[in-house]
């Protein structure tokens, strides 16, 4: 792993409430509720960004068990400092809508991706994850591929 595009003295954000979402880091005890929302929202990720950008993920044939290692990996980026997955859910913290991943970037502070099941819960995601990151990250450039493209006009 690399090193930290945060600093040190940052303290990571574990979960962001609003009025909307439920945003707490993703971890392995998420797979069941994780793996529906990636199998229901397949399509629209693949509408939204790249087979290139994506690696071709989500695969129509994911496996719980790829699944897991994926939410593994990304709980043990978070840990290390290397970059930060969120699982976001429903206010009554049901229901997994999507995930927001804030990954190092070479030319900006910051690259925020973010996927949900549909068209309207992006948008609303995307204007809550800006704010958030605005007001509670130490970025100051950050690039938001696709949604911020679709959203900032």
């Amino acid at each position: 792993m690399g090193r930290s595009f945060i600093p040190d003295e940052f303290v990571v954000p574990t979960i962001y409430k609003t009025e909307n979402f439920t945003i707490r880091k993703l971890t392995v005890l998420d797979l069941q509720k994780d793996y529906i929302a990636v199998m229901e929202a397949r399509d629209h990720i693949h509408e939204l960004y790249t087979k290139e950008y994506t690696n071709g993920w989500p695969a129509d044939n994911l496996t719980l068990e790829e699944d897991e290692n994926d939410l593994k990996r990304h709980e043990k980026e978070f840990n290390e400092r290397v970059a930060f997955a969120y699982t976001v859910f429903d206010i009554q913290n049901e229901n997994c809508l999507g995930c927001i991943y804030i990954d190092p970037s070479d030319c900006y502070d910051a690259e925020i991706t973010m996927w949900t099941r549909d068209h309207v819960t992006d948008m609303l995601l995307y204007k809550t994850v800006k704010k958030w990151i605005e007001n509670h990250w130490p970025f100051k450039n950050t690039y938001y591929p696709i949604l911020g493209e679709l959203y900032d006009k």
